[in-house]
């Protein structure tokens, strides 16, 4: 036997089967980054190359712990933001799961410690960014796809900033973040991480 919530998002499996989001709308393949292909390397220690599985201590059903990133430097960038998107919800928009911005120039990885809240009540990481809006209003939420929905692919993209984004309020979301590189043409470069989870009805048994 199951519990009622399981058999509930088995329901809604069945209802919206045939449903996914679009890669299309993926931050970076917004308009703003048209002629700016992906040219930054981005490896996981812990989970491996892009298009790898996630453990499940890095979902929901586990800790969500941050996948470590780490990736190749890049010349110029006075700071990068981040954002995780899953790209195959059934919903008409990818789900905002982290959004990542004023981090430093210096750094090329990180690591689950890095996104521990550095003080109660503020929006800045012990990695020294901030975070801003996502799906649970936390400032992560590891993946958690539907039961028997198939694999969905959760896209870890960096973006390399000539300058800093500014004027974002206390607590953006991707939509204010996209506005301000297109008023700005602030991208310098960037590339993405793909790490992939499924949850099938077997592994609750």
């Amino acid at each position: 036997m199951y519990s009622i919530s399981i058999y509930v998002e088995l329901a809604l499996t069945y209802l919206l089967s045939s449903r996914r989001s679009d890669v299309k709308k993926l931050l970076t393949r917004n308009s703003a980054f048209a002629e700016i292909p992906p040219t930054i390397q981005i490896t996981s220690a812990d989970v491996g190359e892009s298009g790898s599985r996630m453990l499940k201590r890095h979902t929901q059903d586990g800790e969500s712990d941050f996948p470590e990133l780490s990736w190749t430097a890049v010349d110029g960038v006075v700071e990068y933001m981040l954002i995780c998107e899953d790209a195959d919800v059934p919903l008409s928009e990818p789900i905002v799961h982290g959004l990542y911005y004023g981090i430093p120039a210096g750094v090329t990885s990180l690591k689950p410690s890095d996104f521990q809240k550095s003080e109660e009540g503020s929006y800045v990481l012990n990695g020294g960014f901030k975070y801003g809006k996502n799906r649970r209003q936390h400032v992560y939420g590891g993946p958690k796809p539907l039961i028997n929905h198939g694999e969905h692919r959760y896209f870890y993209q960096l973006v390399a900033l000539k300058s800093p984004l500014t004027d974002l309020g206390p607590y953006p979301g991707k939509e204010t973040v996209i506005e301000k590189l297109h008023q700005e043409a602030n991208i310098l470069a960037w590339g993405e991480w793909v790490g992939t989870y499924e949850r099938k009805l077997e592994d609750f048994s």
